[in-house]
């Protein structure tokens, strides 16, 4: 019997991806998260990168592999372009890494961990999810052509709005022109590989795997990339 879902799918991954990367992971607190204004410039977009990353994947039968290639490009683009917290020696998450962690102007082992929790977290886990809930339209695209453009001009504006959000009281990180310019070749790079990796077989069709191998898998995961960190600070 087929259960009929209140929202669409692109609609619940919008909404899934921000509950995933801001509030489930302790980024914000309910009461900054709920608010419509904090909640359109800090959150949206991550609703906005889950579906972008998912069409594209979907659109050109890359699957998972391409999904992933994306979902670093999201990362390097979030942390790299709009927050910059990728470069920031001084980024407010830091203190524990700040100054050894810094090499040629990257956070290499906070940066490590950004770029995994985007992936695993904000795109892949987001994804699964929205595709759980909807198990009979986990192959279709969600999003005509129209919405892609949105979602694209959203992205885009993120970086400009945040940047005219935080020229007061402590500006957003300028990196050197080569660290941004490199970041942007490496998302173009990150994309161009994703649209040519190699599509997916039948073996990525089969049936989506029980909640508890997700959990165990995510446990293993998480705990090693963080553990990875710890181990780094200690041996400081």
């Amino acid at each position: 019997m087929m259960v009929k879902r209140p929202l669409h799918p692109a609609v619940a991954l919008l909404l899934i991806a921000p509950v995933l990367g801001e509030l489930v992971s302790g980024h914000q607190s309910p009461a900054t998260f709920f608010n419509p204004v904090a909640f359109l410039v800090f959150a949206l977009p991550y609703g906005c990168g889950a579906l972008l990353c998912r069409e594209f994947a979907r659109r050109w039968g890359t699957g998972w592999k391409g999904l992933g290639l994306l979902g670093v490009a999201y990362a390097l683009y979030e942390e790299g372009i709009v927050s910059r917290a990728l470069f920031n020696p001084s980024w407010h998450e830091l203190p524990a890494l700040a100054g050894f962690d810094n090499v040629g102007g990257v956070n290499l082992a906070y940066g490590m961990v950004l770029v995994h929790f985007h992936v695993t977290i904000s795109i892949a886990a987001s994804v699964t999810i929205a595709e759980v809930l909807y198990p009979t339209r986990r192959l279709e695209r969600w999003l005509p052509d129209r919405y892609v453009v949105a979602c694209a001009i959203v992205l885009m504006l993120w970086a400009p709005v945040l940047e005219f959000l935080a020229r007061g009281e402590q500006p957003l990180y300028r990196p050197p022109l080569s660290l941004w310019l490199g970041t942007a070749v490496g998302i173009g790079a990150l994309i161009v590989a994703a649209r040519f990796v190699r599509p997916c077989d039948a073996s990525e069709r089969r049936a989506v795997a029980s909640p508890l191998r997700f959990f165990i898998v995510g446990a293993i995961n998480t705990s090693t990339i963080f553990s990875i960190v710890l181990v780094n600070i200690a041996g400081k």
